[in-house]
């Protein structure tokens, strides 16, 4: 049955707003968009440009935007999907030192292809990061070059590079899988395909060069650095950047002598000095007024001179588990307190006063002067890929920072996972922390900004009948763990569950009974005939009747119960039962021996949360699930060139469990990863789902997209793609 509607004049006085101090979840989106919206620091006033530049709406987030319907005062939202998600023409890299359009043809999309489209940037940074790897296999020789980078280095990347390969990568899954994959045959013949494809020959000459430049780089020990901007014209800030490479003499000379004249050729009067020179076996590549490395390379660094003697860059590789004569095959850092001065000193310098007023608030509002650096190294571990970051953090922890500053699961957390799981993973939300985060925030502004806090929180409240808070927040907890389990509804992505022990069982299910009756209602104002009410099954009698609360949508019937303390979300009404069926057997992944051989070889740290993966069970999934997306690819886009998977018998000796985990202390937040390739977990049932889920997601404005309600008011129609 659905679900009773109980209009909002009709509420009880308990479940009227008890504190007015506290902020609604509504509020609380409000009031960031808002900050977001009025702070040019944060929205910019110009978009990094693909193909022809793209002028930014004046005070118009790219995340969200606002229309006020002035007859009935509400606000509606409309994501701007259209910004965040679509096709992205050729990418021209304008302070290039030569003419060069890079095709976005080669690149894991949405639709989990080898091929073009947009992507999330956590995407590139992992392809870009597995080409490297698969052009310059290599094992540890330390944190390169940082000794020749001088002690202003605010960002450093290192890698060891093709000459310090050994056996750690022959033995490898990595290797194992590039192999199977012919990954580096099908990468240059991707690069060699879009070469081809071009018709500009000052562009073509770029490209060819651009990968003789790259070429090199890999296969040598390199390092990038950042020395933040030169505001010697606040009007035109210079970015500090330099690549340094030790390739040796004769190649360095070779490809100075290309890069300068056409660096020359296609010098553009408003970009930064741009020049390659040689200093005995190292090129540099520097962008603006970097530092000038001959000396440093020539005659080395005067003692306590070099990025690697930084206190604090000691302190992040440190806290990353690097310990002292240890050397990564990869390594990052970025001096968080230096990133922020640096952006201080550029807002302060430049001449816009609505961002010297707004930029300290939003530092304070997202906490970011309580960061103190960031590190990440990775390396090879027997077959194995292992990794290891850090976020230093001040004792002090809000806003952003916040969100990482979480405490240890509770015992029995890993109990609610079923031992079959084929992912799963656990994590901590205290929105009541937040909310206090925020209160103090507001403290400090002025009292028209209290008000008009106080307002919104307390409009959101009356909306929901619910003091967020008290009634919600504090019974719900703060714990969550989540996985998928193929058992319960024949693939683990149908499968994906989510569990919560709760603080108060009782008022947690009244609360979220009132949610319900509230997006019932607003639904059934939308649409009184409606197909999307939440409905109630009931099932038992008396202490063991357990209510069923479900949606049905075309691809899934998103549904959850409460029974003895917990709560139960699942994509299916059997996947709510499978769980609490589950946890009444007491089978779990504390108990799985892959699990356990995992977390004991990263330490046994006392976790605040972990991600998990079984690879090899997963696989299957997995190959369908790309497999599909490039052959959709392929349809759309056939003169693009789309690389191709061997058959999955070829994959599977190559693949193995993988294990993140992740814990906080005084120092603060450290993640420790062991899985068979570098960043793995682009594989893992969360990414997978969240590709799914995005499949299924509008591309741009417009009704009777697939997936979303047509005129008709018809239900909505499953996208191609849904879950499998």
């Amino acid at each position: 049955m659905n679900s009773p509607i109980i209009p909002i004049k009709q509420l009880t006085h308990s479940q009227r707003p008890i504190d007015h101090s506290l902020i609604g979840s509504c509020s609380l989106i409000r009031h960031l968009s808002f900050i977001i919206r009025h702070c040019p620091c944060i929205t910019g006033d110009t978009y990094a440009t693909h193909g022809s530049p793209r002028p930014a709406t004046p005070g118009v987030s790219p995340l969200w935007r606002y229309q006020k319907r002035h007859s009935n005062r509400n606000i509606t939202k409309t994501r701007a999907v259209s910004q965040v998600i679509q096709p992205l023409p050729p990418f021209t890299l304008h302070y290039s030192p030569f003419p060069v359009t890079l095709p976005p043809r080669i690149v894991y999309n949405s639709a989990n292809s080898f091929s073009g489209g947009s992507m999330h940037m956590k995407r590139v940074r992992t392809w870009a990061l597995l080409a490297a790897l698969a052009i310059a296999p290599v094992t540890s020789f330390g944190q390169t070059l940082a000794d020749k980078l001088p002690k202003d280095t605010i960002a450093y990347v290192g890698w060891a590079g093709a000459k310090a390969v050994g056996p750690a990568y022959e033995q490898s899954h990595f290797k194992g899988l590039l192999d199977a994959m012919d990954f580096q045959k099908q990468f240059a013949d991707a690069i060699q395909h879009n070469v081809a494809k071009e018709t500009d020959a000052a562009k073509k000459e770029g490209a060819a060069l651009f990968r003789e430049l790259g070429d090199a780089v890999f296969n040598a020990p390199s390092a990038i650095y950042f020395g933040g901007l030169d505001l010697t014209n606040p009007q035109k800030p210079q970015p500090k950047l330099a690549l340094v490479s030790m390739m040796g003499n004769q190649q360095a000379t070779a490809l100075a002598a290309k890069l300068n004249p056409m660096i020359e050729k296609n010098k553009k009067p408003d970009a930064p000095e741009t020049k390659a020179y040689v200093v005995g076996n190292y090129m540099i590549l520097s962008v603006g007024p970097a530092a000038d490395f001959t000396a440093p390379l020539t005659n080395g660094l005067k003692a306590g001179e070099s990025l690697a003697e930084q206190p604090a860059f000691k302190a992040a590789f440190a806290g990353a588990g690097v310990k002292a004569g240890q050397s990564p095959a990869a390594a990052m850092y970025m001096d968080g307190e230096a990133l922020i001065k640096a952006i201080d000193d550029v807002v302060t310098a430049g001449p816009d006063a609505a961002a010297r007023r707004n930029w300290p608030l939003a530092v304070e509002l997202m906490g970011l002067d309580g960061l103190k650096q960031i590190a990440w190294s990775g390396n090879f571990d027997g077959k194995n890929w292992a990794s290891e970051g850090f976020i230093g953090m001040k004792g002090t922890r809000t806003g952003l920072l916040g969100f990482f500053d979480a405490k240890p699961m509770s015992e029995g957390t890993l109990k609610l996972v079923p031992a079959g799981a084929s992912w799963a993973g656990a994590l901590r939300f205290d929105g009541g922390r937040l909310l206090e985060d925020l209160r103090n925030f507001v403290a400090t502004q002025d009292e028209n900004t209290q008000r008009l806090f106080d307002f919104m929180m307390q409009r959101a409240e009356m909306t929901l009948g619910l003091d967020i808070k008290k009634d919600f927040f504090d019974v719900i907890g703060d714990e969550f763990v989540y996985y998928g389990n193929a058992d319960a509804a024949g693939n683990s992505l149908k499968g994906f569950t989510m569990v919560a022990k709760l603080k108060d069982a009782k008022k947690a299910d009244a609360a979220l009974n009132t949610i319900e009756q509230l997006l019932n209602a607003t639904e059934q104002m939308r649409n009184p005939e409606s197909k999307r009410l939440l409905k109630t099954t009931t099932a038992g009698e008396g202490d063991n009747a357990i209510t069923y609360h479900s949606q049905t949508l075309p691809d899934a019937q998103p549904t959850w119960a409460i029974h003895d303390g917990h709560w139960f979300f699942a994509l299916s009404e059997a996947g709510v039962k499978a769980a609490i069926a589950q946890r009444q057997k007491g089978d779990s992944l504390a108990d799985s021996p892959a699990f356990k051989d995992l977390k004991k070889k990263l330490g046994d740290p006392i976790m605040t949360s972990f991600s998990y993966s079984d690879m090899p069970k997963m696989a299957p999934e997995a190959y369908q699930l790309i497999s599909a997306g490039m052959t959709k690819a392929k349809a759309e886009r056939p003169d693009d060139f789309h690389m191709t998977l061997p058959p999955l018998d070829a994959l599977k000796p190559h693949l193995a469990p993988a294990l993140d985990v992740y814990w906080v202390d005084k120092d603060g937040w450290h993640g420790k990863g062991v899985g068979p390739f570098p960043m793995s977990n682009i594989l893992s049932g969360e990414s997978m789902l969240m590709t799914v889920l995005g499949q299924n997601m509008p591309q741009g404005p417009g009704a009777g997209r697939p997936g979303r309600r047509n005129n008709n008011n018809n239900p909505p129609q499953p996208a191609p793609g849904g879950l499998p």
